[in-house]
């Protein structure tokens, strides 16, 4: 299963097209909807790639530090 959450702008609801809708079982999560899809492994896969190759690269960076704390922190 994959989500797409449902968009507000205001109190106006930003509508999925029909076709797209008609596929969506509604669900909530800690009280914000989604709409939840049925996907196979092989569209997961493709869905959530990006996603989760981003969310590496951006963790393997995160703990590469380029300064020390006295010279980030050094005042004149």
């Amino acid at each position: 299963m994959v989500s797409l959450p449902v968009f507000h702008i205001g109190d106006k609801q930003i509508e999925l097209p029909k076709e797209i809708e008609r596929q969506a079982y509604s669900c909530y999560y800690d009280d914000f909807q989604v709409y939840c899809f049925r996907v196979t492994e092989k569209q997961y896969k493709r869905i959530t790639g990006d996603y989760f190759a981003a969310l590496e690269s951006g963790t393997e960076k995160s703990d590469e530090v380029a300064f020390k704390y006295d010279e980030l922190f050094a005042f004149d």
